[in-house]
């Protein structure tokens, strides 16, 4: 391995650390949010949306209308590791605004094993 490759594969780890320590800061942020709203979004560490840490991440969501839902696979990062951990989920969009498909959205598990779009890429 040359020294830029090495270089490299240190900076993707750093980058996979980063991506998971950001997703576990928007599960705290979700949990603030849900907590001053009527029926708060609560995440569920080890529950129904499976990847234990309480935020998780749509890789390509597909358009959802201002307060709909659709479904897609979701995603948790482990050890920094993107892993499934729900097929097929059911997502809700609680934005007054629809989603725009493809793009990477971060969610939040309710405790009845959906989820909520908290977040959407801008690219």
């Amino acid at each position: 391995m040359t020294a830029l490759e090495g270089r490299i594969t240190r900076l993707e780890l750093m980058l996979q650390q980063l991506q998971g320590q950001l997703v576990s800061l928007a599960g705290q942020v979700a949990q603030l949010q849900g907590a001053s709203r009527q029926g708060p979004v609560v995440t569920t560490p080890g529950g129904s949306g499976g990847g234990g840490a309480g935020a998780f991440v749509c890789l390509s969501i597909p358009a959802i209308a201002a307060g709909g839902f659709g479904t897609a696979d979701v995603y948790s990062v482990s050890g920094g590791a993107t892993v499934v951990a729900t097929t097929g989920a059911t997502i809700y969009n609680e934005y007054n605004s629809p989603t725009t498909a493809g793009r990477v959205c971060t969610l939040c598990a309710n405790s009845d094993g959906t989820y909520v779009i908290y977040g959407q890429s801008c690219t």
